[in-house]
């Protein structure tokens, strides 16, 4: 699933502008998005682009907090406020995880979905081999119930050997006399 992953992850970052960056980021943030990459069974780059985009929501709002805070507000009013804040961006960042694994999630099915075609497919083939080699097999019996009546015809046709007959004294059958004869041409040509 690692290689769907980064394969469609790479299509969705190939549709758009992307820019490549170098970060130096604090030991403990590291660890955490390697926990979260390890849970997610991510790549830690696919992990730290997720923390981003989550992360840029959540910026957004403390900003919007902070000129809110600069403004002439009532302090209940802006508590309030902070606390709605607070949750939006909690939610938000839980959207954009959610949204994150429903995309995963639609990559898998979509994998499935193909998977399950070229099986159907497969079916679909064997079953019409399965077919046709019945159709065959129908058919060599046919083929072998008239051999074994011609066989019978044939033998009950065939008088059968009289014992009493004595063996013919003239010589070998003419298949034998053959026989020797090209085996003489053999040995007299070496």
């Amino acid at each position: 699933m690692h290689d769907e992953w980064s394969e469609q992850r790479q299509r969705l970052i190939d549709s758009v502008n992307t820019t490549e960056v170098t970060l130096t980021v604090p030991a403990e943030l590291h660890d955490h998005v390697r926990e979260w990459a390890e849970r997610h069974h991510v790549t830690l780059q696919d992990a730290f682009l997720a923390v981003i985009m989550n992360g840029l929501a959540y910026l957004e709002g403390k900003a919007t907090l902070e000129r809110l805070e600069r403004a002439d507000v009532p302090q209940a009013v802006l508590d309030e406020l902070q606390k709605t804040l607070r949750q939006f961006m909690d939610a938000s960042s839980a959207y954009a995880s959610m949204r994150f694994k429903a995309y995963r999630l639609s990559q898998d099915n979509q994998a499935l979905e193909m998977r399950e075609s070229g099986l159907r497919a497969e079916n679909a083939f064997l079953r019409r081999r399965l077919e046709i080699f019945r159709e065959e097999e129908a058919r060599l019996r046919q083929s072998l119930a008239v051999v074994e009546r011609e066989l019978a015809a044939l033998k009950a046709a065939v008088p059968s050997p009289d014992p009493q007959v004595e063996p013919d004294r003239h010589g070998p059958a003419p298949a034998g006399r053959l026989r020797r004869f090209l085996n003489g041409l053999r040995h007299g040509a070496s």
